[in-house]
């Protein structure tokens, strides 16, 4: 290892409080967080990792209560 690393896609997660149980509402996430695994469909899987960086997904069910910034 040279001593570099890559960084892959980098979001800010965000759900609403008053409409999730969540215990951070707002969470640094990379890519590897969207998948079916944890709720996340294909097509909204694909439409986060198309985002370009200061893009926002909006849940399609929830609108601004669940958000994805693409940081980096």
């Amino acid at each position: 290892m040279n001593g570099t690393a890559t960084v892959g896609k980098r979001f800010r997660a965000y759900w609403d409080p008053g409409t999730f149980c969540v215990r951070d509402a707002e969470v640094e996430v990379t890519q590897a967080f969207f998948s079916a695994d944890v709720g996340y469909e294909p097509d909204d899987c694909d439409a986060i990792a198309a985002l370009a960086i200061g893009e926002t997904w909006r849940d399609p069910d929830y609108g601004d209560y669940h958000t994805v910034t693409r940081l980096a």
